[in-house]
């Protein structure tokens, strides 16, 4: 969570319980940003016919845009998340995201975030993100598997050692 001109996003990808591990890590850190939000179970919430629409709006009002009105599409709600969020450090987490079209909706583009934006996403697909050419951010990808936190270097450890 170090602060530079970078706009950091962590993908975390495996089988294990991310949702928990990430919960604390945005505790932990969201006080040092100047919007945080957490949204999860995005896959889940974004099947229903409104589902992308709303998460949208979630992630608006806990960035500090009092916005209840619908949106009335994704595509608005794309726009308008880019021109609110694009001046303010945030932390966003989307936790069990399966689609770049989720990913689109919610994250869009580097582009959308102020120099020092983090941006976690969590997946069951490894391979998620892998193809997709993300202009402006720079991408670090860990798996969690049976209580392990596993870096692209190969490197193990415990989970609970990058707790408090």
């Amino acid at each position: 969570m170090e602060f530079d001109n970078t706009i950091c996003m962590l993908v975390i990808y495996g089988d294990g319980n991310k949702t928990t591990f990430v919960w604390e890590l945005f505790n932990k850190f969201q006080h040092q940003f100047e919007a945080a939000s957490f949204l999860d179970k995005v896959s889940e919430k974004s099947r229903s016919a409104d589902g992308l629409e709303n998460l949208q709006n979630i992630l608006l009002y806990e960035m500090g845009v009092h916005k209840k009105s619908k949106l009335g599409s994704t595509l608005k709600g794309y726009s308008y998340i880019k021109q609110t969020i694009c001046n303010k450090r945030i932390l966003l987490v989307l936790d069990d995201v399966d689609s770049t079209e989720q990913f689109d909706s919610l994250a869009g583009g580097g582009d959308w975030f102020c120099p020092g934006s983090r941006i976690v996403i969590t997946t069951r697909d490894d391979n998620f993100l892998n193809n997709q050419v993300l202009h402006g951010f720079k991408i670090k990808k860990y798996c969690i598997n049976e209580g392990e936190f596993e870096g692209m270097e190969g490197a193990k450890s415990k989970i609970k050692v990058l707790l408090p």
